[in-house]
This record gives C-alpha cells, structure tokens and sequence, in this order.
C-alpha cells in the first residue's frame, strides 16, 4: 500500500476515536459540572478505549498488508502465465511458418527417398523423383559446371542399368581430363562413392565448406532448395564424402534437378 494512504487510513481512525470521546464526553457534561476534573476511573477507561482502537488499527494495517502480498504474488503468477503463453504462441508462429515455407518435412521425406532408390541401385525409382521438364543435372563436384554437367531425362535415368553409353560427365579435378564413363562406372567411381544411407550429417541450404571446390548450387538454380548427406572420414584416409541434392517444387511435388558430390581431392 502507498504510504499516504496507509497515513489516511490511521488518521481516519483517529478522527473516529476523537469524535467517539467527544461524544462520551458531551454525554456525561449534563451530569457532571463544567469545572470539575474526570476522574481516574474515567481517565482510565479512555485510555483503553485508544488502546483498543490503536489495536484495531493495527490489526487492519496488518491485514491490508498481508492482502497487498497475496495480490502481489498473484500478479506475479499472471505475468507468468502471460509469458509462458507468449512463448507458447510465438512457438506455434515460427513451427507454421517453418511449415508453409518450402514444406521442409516434406523435402526431407523425398531427399530420403532418393537417397534409398541410389543406395538401392533401383533407378526405375530414382526416375520417379527426377523433375519431369529439365530432368536432373549430375556433377562430379560440388562447384557446378553447368556446360560440362551431364543431364540426363528420368527416362534415360530408368534405363542406367542397362546403359552402356559412354558421356562426358565433366572435368576431373587436378588432371583437367574429361570424366568419360558410362552410367555404371560413373555412379561407382563418382556418385555413390560412399554410404550415404547412413551419414554423420544431414544439412539443409548450409552447408560447410570442408574442401578446395567452392559450392555454387544456389548460383545455378537458384529456386533450389539443397539437403547434403555428409559423411566423415574413415580412420585411415580422408575420404569424407558429401552426396548433394538440389530440389526444386513443381505441382505441389519436390522433384530432385541435380545430383552433386563434394570429396576430398589432392
């Protein structure tokens, strides 16, 4: 309670106490001369009667006290409960805009099962996943080359068990000699170099730079959105390997558009 009302509240009562002995005493001066002196007795029971006011008062400070600490503590509670729902409300914000930009769990799931249809070696099913109008785009690197890159249709993707077809996937790094090899060679010696199917990392868009080649992903297609399957190096060699997946939505649908790999290099 502020003080000047607590100081408000005790000169109420004493104004009360005053005006109750004036009373007491304009009832006993029609009997009582007006020069005569109270006496002890009477002197004695005013005196208790302030003593039992002055107690009152007290007792009502205490009380009003006592109710100001409830009050305090419950606005404490209120607060919070306000925060805690603050915080509820901002969660639920962030986990539905998470959902309506870009649908990650969705990507997540189809990033998941193109990683299975290449562990698999089933390319029938790899098909399925590639977009349906610019195909997919392969690269032996993770810094994309897009005139080099070799892209293939999810047609062509279906037959790559039986394709004995020799292209030109790229430029091998440190020799500048042409990646000439057919579909089988090419996903043994350059795409599923390692078991991707059990990485010690899944990123998405953010990727870091661990090698010598530079990720331009973004810059090729830039309404992509990338999931890396990272695997770290075995104890004797530095062969950590990365299988890069760039995405992009079409229909509702995520459809994979290039198939990259970033490994250590000499």
């Amino acid at each position: 309670m502020q003080p000047h009302v607590k100081i408000f509240i005790s000169i109420s009562f004493v104004v009360i106490l005053l005006a109750a002995c004036m009373e007491d005493e304009d009832a006993n001066s029609d009997d009582t001369p007006q020069d005569q002196e109270p006496s002890i007795d009477e002197e004695e029971a005013l005196q208790a009667d302030m003593e039992s006011i002055q107690e009152e008062l007290d007792q009502a400070l205490n009380e009003i006290d006592r109710l100001e600490d409830e009050l305090e503590e419950k606005d404490n509670e209120i607060e919070r409960l306000r925060e805690e729902r603050d915080e509820a409300e901002s969660a639920m914000e962030e986990s539905s805009a998470a959902t309506n930009e870009g649908e990650p769990s969705d990507l997540q799931e189809r990033s998941v099962q193109v990683v299975d249809a290449l562990s698999n070696e089933n390319f029938e099913q790899l098909a399925d996943y590639v977009h349906p109008e610019d195909g997919v785009m392969f690269s032996p690197y993770s810094n994309l080359d897009d005139q080099a890159a070799h892209v293939m249709t999810a047609e062509e993707i279906s037959q790559w068990a039986e394709d004995q077809s020799v292209y030109t996937w790229g430029v091998e790094d440190g020799s500048g000699q042409d990646i000439d090899l057919t579909p089988s060679e090419y996903y043994n010696q350059f795409l599923f170099i390692r078991d991707f199917s059990s990485p010690d990392e899944v990123n998405q868009n953010q990727f870091e730079s661990r090698g010598q080649v530079s990720f331009n992903g973004h810059e090729v297609f830039p309404d992509a959105e990338f999931v890396e399957y990272f695997v770290e190096s075995t104890d004797d060699d530095l062969d950590w390997a990365s299988l890069q997946l760039g995405f992009e939505e079409q229909n509702g649908e995520w459809y994979v558009v290039t198939i990259m790999i970033d490994r250590w290099t000499t």
